[in-house]
């Protein structure tokens, strides 16, 4: 996890110290001593808990004996992923076959974003289940590695596993974004060194193969959208990738120095509350309004929460944050090893791992993923289990 914010605040430092290179003039963003305190203080303590987890412990595991539940979840979001395919595939091959750079620059500006445009009303409903309970992909990396790790399944069923946890990569394409990719590498890593210890080597050799074809995939379209969105700036598209990394710090500092502090939204932090209630815009459109341009989304898990609460507020609610994963994470470090306890970490995890950019819980499709997989971690504490000693 420190890996990530060091790698990215390397980045910002290059980006900051070569004005020259004019990659989104990043050297004009105001700097100061609070912020870069605030970003170094903040993700040290989100990390802290996961620290004192220690994964590389070897404990005892707990391995599920009746696997109905666990067989019907990942079913469906094996299911959904070829209906994502079918939702989608126009969209995809249009992305595809235009102008990912232009593509996503209009999505920036506000246009391209009616997805559902010129569908048929149950084309929309197909649209809209895929979308909500698809937020959940990412967190069939844990079942997939729990499969592969303790669970006597047949090939052809973890294949199809491990596609399912590429559907949100799959639907971002429609869009033309990068941060999916990204975000499936960060928590693909963090699931592997998690049940690393306890794999054989059989399996890791599997693991390696097909990261390195799909991996490579991933890449090559990370590489493509670079390449069509900046390949024409002077930075070109080296200063592309490296303001993707190093800019959220310098970001995040130039907001807190520039952008009036207030309370502005609880729409980041309340998603389904703001759809059924409020209909509040979000901080970020409504500091955009006040600046007269418009912000940056990538400014880090601090800049998320600073424009919707300011600066005060905005600590508190990054302390409570704290608070609840390191009670939730030192609960599972006391316990034995399992697809419940590990269901929770990750859910927990992917905030600060994700926090580099923004705040992963942010819409509604990702905050009611992250409640039925807390209540799935639940209901997997109740089915029989078999303790077995890796020790």
């Amino acid at each position: 996890m420190a890996l990530v914010y060091l790698v990215s605040s390397i980045c910002a430092i290059f980006l900051y110290s070569n004005a020259d290179s004019s990659f989104d003039d990043f050297y004009n963003r105001k700097l100061g001593i609070i912020p870069a305190f605030i970003f170094c203080l903040i993700p040290s303590l989100f990390i802290l808990p996961f620290y004192h987890y220690k994964s590389n412990r070897i404990r005892n595991v707990e391995i599920l004996v009746d696997t109905k539940l666990f067989d019907r979840v990942c079913y469906l979001y094996i299911v959904l992923f070829f209906v994502n395919i079918f939702v989608f595939g126009s969209l995809v091959i249009n992305a595809l076959t235009t102008d990912l750079g232009e593509l996503r620059n209009e999505i920036y500006l506000g246009d391209g974003l009616d997805l559902t445009k010129g569908m048929s009303l149950p084309m929309k409903i197909l649209f809209y289940i895929p979308m909500t309970l698809g937020g959940g992909s990412l967190f069939m990396l844990i079942f997939f590695f729990y499969s592969v790790t303790f669970l006597n399944k047949s090939k052809l069923f973890n294949f199809l596993l491990f596609l399912s946890t590429l559907a949100s990569i799959y639907t971002g394409i429609a869009t033309a974004t990068r941060t999916t990719v990204f975000y499936w590498f960060l928590m693909f890593f963090f699931c592997f060194m998690l049940f690393r210890k306890y794999m054989k080597k059989k399996t890791i050799k599997g693991i390696y193969l097909i990261l390195l074809f799909f991996g490579s995939l991933m890449i090559f379209y990370f590489i493509i959208v670079s390449i069509s969105r900046f390949s024409e700036f002077t930075g070109g598209t080296q200063g592309g990738i490296l303001g993707y990394a190093g800019q959220p710090y310098l970001e995040f500092s130039n907001l807190w120095e520039t952008v009036p502090s207030g309370f502005r939204s609880v729409k980041n932090i309340f998603p389904w509350g703001n759809l059924l209630l409020w209909h509040q815009t979000s901080g970020g459109a409504q500091a955009s309004e006040i600046m007269g341009y418009p912000i940056n989304g990538f400014n880090t898990i601090m800049g998320v929460f600073f424009l919707d609460f300011g600066k005060l507020l905005s600590l508190v609610v990054l302390f409570l944050f704290y608070s609840v994963i390191r009670h939730f994470v030192a609960l599972k470090g006391n316990m034995n090893f399992s697809l419940s306890s590990s269901i929770s970490v990750f859910l927990f995890a992917i905030i600060p791992l994700t926090g580099i950019f923004n705040y992963y819980y942010f819409d509604t499709d990702t905050v009611f993923a992250f409640f039925f997989f807390m209540y799935l971690a639940g209901r997997f504490k109740k089915i029989p289990r078999e303790v077995v000693s890796y020790k």
